[in-house]
């Protein structure tokens, strides 16, 4: 019988702030869904140590929001940073999968990375009412990521570049 795929998914924002919140409140709907094939990762921000997380994992996804980032969302391959360069704060998921190839000398597993978007969401927004439709979307989307846990899968389903408006 073959081993399924160990995903490990952060979801990163304060909680205390509705702008930022989506990601740790995909993971709590999600939460038992997937349990024997998905470690979910809750924090406010990404972090050094978060690599160390990643170690026996065969897919990492993270979830976060921002505002610039299109709507419904954006679905992207990310990749360690090239360089050893001053990392941002907080982190992005480039930076911690720099760490995890620094500090065990090996690529990272396959990284991918949901971001929720749409200039609605502001402090003033009713993120869970306003925008229902929106994060059942994502839901799904992740959802139909886990149903196949392969990085080929996954790439295939990446977001196409948006043209450059003027």
């Amino acid at each position: 019988m073959t081993e399924k795929p160990r995903v490990v998914i952060f979801g990163c924002g304060d909680q205390t702030r509705v702008d930022q919140a989506v990601g740790p409140r995909l993971l709590r709907q999600m939460a038992g869904e997937y349990s024997a094939v998905v470690t979910c990762i809750e924090d406010e921000q990404l972090r050094h140590e978060h690599a160390l997380l990643m170690e026996n994992a065969d897919l990492l996804l993270f979830i976060r929001s921002c505002s610039t980032a299109p709507s419904p969302f954006l679905f992207r391959e990310a990749l360690a940073s090239p360089a050893m360069t001053p990392h941002p704060t907080p982190l992005d998921p480039e930076s911690v999968l720099s760490t995890f190839q620094q500090i065990r000398d090996r690529q990272p597993p396959p990284a991918f990375e949901v971001v929720i978007g749409g200039e609605h969401l502001t402090l003033r927004s009713g993120l869970w009412g306003e925008t229902s439709e929106q994060i059942a979307e994502v839901l799904s989307f992740i959802r139909s990521l886990l149903v196949v846990p392969r990085a080929s899968f996954w790439r295939s389903r990446i977001t196409p570049p948006q043209p450059a408006t003027v």
